[in-house]
Parts: structure tokens; sequence; C-alpha cells
């Protein structure tokens, strides 16, 4: 056995200029993992990674006895000083152990003896003052009712983040208690740190290539970063991807904080991220906002449509896939998000019985035998039959309102116009539209290049400025 760090993102880097129209389909490869369900453990192609890798600062024993904490009080060191903590699990001849600022941490059972003493948990203040030992001095932070901010990242990005993560809170804590899964406010802080740049992120912890941000469930916090590549290509799309991601983090950090699910418990991989992608869709029409739990998911409903376009398999195929799935790619998570919808609104009773199931499942559990488990628990609550799932799936999908994500963001149309000749690209970016400028300009004689026209301008999605560019070159009405 291993613990596990929790490690989820959105975007790989990928190069693209644009030519004399940037195709939606530069994007949807951005977006879109063709031909599986499951991550490429060579890491070929954009994918998602779900993040389940050894945590580098947990040992646990190799099938040894699994006891879950009751509450315990433990006498342990946090590195410099004696403190008491939580006893989470015992594994063997060791005991993971909450320490009061949230981290989970393994040691000797003669280690950390139980103890009378009072737990405390860490102030907001000494959690800043922890961070700053960790490489963050400097950094700024701020406090609210739930959690702590720690960044360098622009304010407007810092308030987006504490809106939505402020905003979710309170409605998926009131989700659970409807379904009768008991759920209880976190003794300490959720802490989120956040940088301005990738350069800044990956000095902080070493993660895989394309992690946007991720929750880590032994130091119990969502780390992200600002930046992103996609910003230059396609500006209006990186930020629903950010904020989109910060959600889904959120989410994580959350649920395993309230006592729905477990640190360290093994639910099924569909679950996890399904549930976080159903409570995680959000908007930036007027500013970064959560839209609600359960509201349609357009870049996951857009991703799904164009996975079973080209992969339409055999009938049932895309669930059952995704029910054994211990790691996911992009379609993957489309896939897991389209399955706990449908159930979390069309079976409604049936799932959330299975769901008080798997919320009861403590940490290190099911164990070895994860994956079989949890085929069996799907097939008991909803039946075997992945044809039938799947053809009232896609039912239920097509009867949800949808915005294509990708053609349905502003577009710019880059005019010009000379004495011997005219030109028009379509892109979405400014970035892009000067750079289709440039690479028009750089092949033009000096004396036509002098007297160029150059226009750029803005149109609410794809349609429309493609419609205006071939107006422009005569290929319209």
């Amino acid at each position: 056995m291993s613990g596990t760090a929790k490690k989820v993102g959105y975007l790989r880097r990928r190069e693209a200029r644009p030519g004399r129209i940037l195709a939606a389909t530069v994007l949807a490869g951005m977006l879109l993992a063709a031909g599986s369900l499951a991550a490429n453990a060579q890491g070929q192609g954009p994918r998602e990674k779900p993040g389940v890798r050894p945590a580098g600062e947990l040992l646990i024993p190799q099938n040894a006895p699994i006891r879950r904490g009751q509450g315990q009080r433990v006498s342990v060191t946090d590195g410099e000083n004696w403190v008491v903590g939580l006893l989470h699990v015992e594994v063997g001849d060791r005991r993971i152990v909450i320490l009061p600022d949230g981290r989970l941490k393994s040691l000797p059972t003669s280690d950390a003896p139980t103890t009378e003493d009072r737990f405390k948990p860490a102030t907001k203040a000494e959690i800043v003052a922890q961070l700053e030992t960790e490489g963050l001095k400097g950094f700024k932070s701020r406090s609210t009712a739930r959690f702590v901010y720690v960044y360098n990242t622009s304010e407007a990005f810092t308030k987006g983040t504490s809106r939505i993560l402020e905003t979710m809170y309170p409605a998926i804590l009131a989700y659970f208690k409807r379904l009768q899964i008991p759920v209880d406010h976190p003794e300490m802080p959720l802490v989120a740190v956040m940088f301005k740049t990738e350069e800044e992120f990956r000095k902080y912890e070493d993660v895989p290539e394309g992690i946007a941000a991720y929750y880590n469930s032994v130091t119990n916090r969502i780390v992200m970063y600002e930046q992103s590549d996609l910003v230059e290509i396609a500006p209006e799309l990186a930020m629903k991807q950010s904020i989109g991601t910060i959600a889904h983090e959120g989410i994580h950090q959350i649920l395993h904080n309230i006592g729905v699910q477990q640190r360290l418990s093994r639910w099924p991989m569909w679950l996890s991220e399904g549930l976080a992608e159903y409570f995680a869709p959000t908007s930036v029409d007027q500013r970064m906002r959560w839209k609600g739990v359960g509201m349609p998911h357009d870049l996951r409903m857009y991703e799904l449509g164009r996975y079973l376009k080209a992969n339409p398999g055999s009938p049932g195929e895309i669930v059952e896939k995704v029910v054994a799935a211990g790691q996911l790619n992009s379609s993957g998570y489309a896939a897991a998000w389209a399955l706990t919808h449908y159930l979390a609104e069309r079976q409604k009773e049936k799932f959330q019985r299975y769901l008080r199931e798997v919320a009861s499942l403590g940490p290190l559990e099911p164990g070895e035998r994860a994956a079989t488990q949890h085929t069996d628990a799907f097939v008991k609550h909803f039946g075997g039959d992945y044809a039938k799932l799947q053809s009232a799936l896609v039912e239920h999908l097509q009867s949800l309102p949808y915005v294509d994500p990708i053609a349905n963001q502003t577009h710019y149309v880059v005019l010009l116009d000379t004495t011997s000749m005219r030109t028009a690209g379509v892109t979405t970016s400014p970035s892009g539209a000067h750079e289709f400028q440039e690479k028009v300009l750089a092949k033009l004689p000096p004396n036509v290049r002098a007297s160029s026209r150059f226009q750029i301008m803005p149109f609410a999605n794809k349609q429309l400025a493609e419609q205006y560019a071939d107006r422009f070159l005569g290929r319209g009405n």
C-alpha cells in the first residue's frame, strides 16, 4: 500500500500558430484526448492526470492490518515542536496522524503515544508562518471564515478564487446534509497556495508536466498558478479552464474535510473525479463565478460529444471503461462527469444509496482489491447492463442546454487591405491577431508594406467572425 497525494490538472502545453484562419480544432486538440478514456502511461498526447502517485511524505507498511482512528489524541513532533495530533489510521506498527495544521504524518506507533492533552488546531496566522518557512516568504495572505489564501498572484485572481470557494462550500455542505451523509465543519482552516507563474509553481513541488493545479491529500492544500500558455491563444477559454480547475480542486479539498471523503480512502476514480466535475461548473460571463451544483458543464459536454463521434465503440463500452478506470484522461473526465450527472439527476435514490456506501470507506479502504470491489458495488446499485445505461446517459445529455465553449467565445477578425491584395484572418486572441499581422507584413514588398492598412475587429463568436471575413474577401452575401 502507499499513500496518495492527489494531483489534478487540465492544461498541457502546446505550440499553436494562427494561419489564415485559426480553426476551432486547434483548441479542441488541446482539450481532447482521443482513442481512450484512461490516461496514457507514456504521456503521449494531451491528457489529464488524476494524480494517484506515492506520497513521499508518508511511509505506509504493505499488507499490514488497517485500523481506523477513533479521534484519539496522540503526542507527536511536527519537526520542531511537540504537538497534539489526531490519529487518522493505524497500519501495522505505524500511525498516520493529522497535525494541527491539517497535514498528515506517518510515525512508528512508539513515536505517537496517546495523550489526554487537548488538540488545538493551528490558527490562520500559524499556518501562514509555516508556509513562509516553505519558500513563500514575502507572499501576501488573506483569510476568510473557512480558508487561508497565500499568494503572489493578481488581486483579481485571488478574489475570484475566493469567491468561487466561499460560494461552493455552504452549498456542498447542504447537498450532503440532504442526502443524510454526516458532515461537519473542519477544525482547521483550509489552505490555498497560489503562484503567479508556472515556473514558481514547479519550484514549490515537483509535479508532472501538464499539471495546472492540484489538491494534495497529505498536506491538505490546494496549489495552483495563474498564468497559462493558453492565454496567448484563447484568453476566454484559458479563463474558463483556470476557474474550472480552481473549482474542481476546491471540491476535492472540501469533500476531504467535511467528512464525506476520508483522506487516503480509495474511492472509484470515476466517482471521485465525476463528483468534483458535477459540483464544479463555473462561468466568466461578467466575473469569475460558480454556477451551482449539477449545472451543465459545457467544456465536458463538448469533449464527450467529440469523443463519441470519433470513437463510437460497442454499446455500453464508454460506461464500462470509465467505471473500471484507475486513471482518466480528458475524455475520461468528461465521461465521469456525464455518468455522475446522469445518475445524480435521473437515478437519484440509487445514486444516493451508492454515494452513502462509498462515503463510508475509511482511510486506505477498500484495500488491494479496490478495482474489483468498486465494479461490484456499481453493479449492485445500477445493474450491469452498460449498453442500457449508456443509451440513457446519451439521451440525458441531449436534453441538457448547451453552449459550444469553443465557437462561442470572442473571435477576432484581422483585415489587411493594400493596393494589390486583400486578406483576412480569424483568431481567438489579440496576440494571435498581431502575430497574423506580422507574418503577412513580412511577406510584402517594402513599398506595399508602408501603405497597407490593418484593422482588428472583435466578434461574439466564431461564426460571426468568419462570416465577416468572408464578406470582406468577397465570398459571402
